[in-house]
């Protein structure tokens, strides 16, 4: 018998209940951490598949924009062929504006001869009694 009394261990009974209550807090502190270990995993699976669904979309949206730029670049380039197309109209216009300069001139020269022709017509009989005394 005394081989069994040295193999007893003798609890006092604060130790067992402390230990009752603890134990349910570290069984709680396990399913905790579980379900934190499990929460984890299943972000960074998720946060994975985010970050590539997002590169996609960049990725589609880096294309959109070159596709822009791209018809942008080509309407540049209309809009040159436009502006040289203008630039030949202003030519246009300036020799247009200096022949009618010209016109404009000769059209005076005209009104004034007109003018004049009229006035020598009405005063013709003056102007021939005055060539007459001169002469």
């Amino acid at each position: 018998m005394s081989d069994s009394n040295d193999k007893k261990i003798e609890f006092n009974t604060s130790d067992v209940l402390n230990a009752l209550l603890h134990r349910g807090q570290n069984m709680q502190h396990l399913a905790t951490q579980e379900s934190v270990d499990n929460l984890r995993r299943e972000n960074e699976v998720s946060f994975a598949s985010l970050r590539s669904d997002i590169d996609q979309r960049f990725e589609s949206v880096n294309k959109q924009f070159e596709s822009v730029n791209k018809q942008f670049e080509s309407v540049n380039k209309q809009f040159e062929v436009i502006n040289q197309r203008f630039e030949f109209i202003d030519k246009r216009f300036e020799s247009v504006d200096k022949r009618f300069d010209k016109l404009e001139g000769k059209f005076d020269r005209l009104q004034w001869f007109i003018v004049a022709a009229a006035l020598a017509l009405l005063f013709k009989e003056y102007i021939f009694k005055a060539a007459t005394l001169v002469q």
